[in-house]
């Protein structure tokens, strides 16, 4: 995932929810609807190739770096309650996959305690 893909998916988070703006966003940004697709799902479900084949990471940072990291970077820093809940579904999202607090704290950069606190509210 390039930089170019992770800010066409920021600016298709806005419009994602009218067909009809979506067949305009790609003409404007010169890519196809199967590419905006293939972005999409990439960035929502991790690069699954890559996941299938990863062999030289532990799982951890395997699934951290192919699956979750480019949906991180996507989440605004500020605290705002609907970016609190981006990140609140992230968090019980590798935890579901079964990745350890400690780990998520050192991929998020969050305190143990941040993320135990979001795995409670995020249930």
């Amino acid at each position: 995932m390039n930089e170019v893909e992770l800010e066409i998916y920021k600016r298709y988070q806005k419009i994602k929810h009218d067909r009809g703006r979506i067949d305009e966003f790609c003409r404007n940004e010169g890519i196809s609807i199967k590419r905006l697709s293939i972005i999409r799902n990439h960035i929502e479900n991790g690069e699954r190739r890559k996941l299938k084949t990863c062999v030289n990471f532990g799982r951890a940072k395997c699934l951290w770096e192919y699956k979750y990291r480019a949906r991180f970077e996507l989440i605004p820093k500020n605290r705002k309650p609907e970016n609190a809940a981006m990140l609140g579904k992230l968090i019980r999202e590798m935890y579901d996959d079964g990745i350890l607090t400690p780990a998520i704290a050192e991929f998020i950069g969050k305190n143990h305690s941040t993320v135990l606190h979001h795995l409670k509210k995020w249930t």
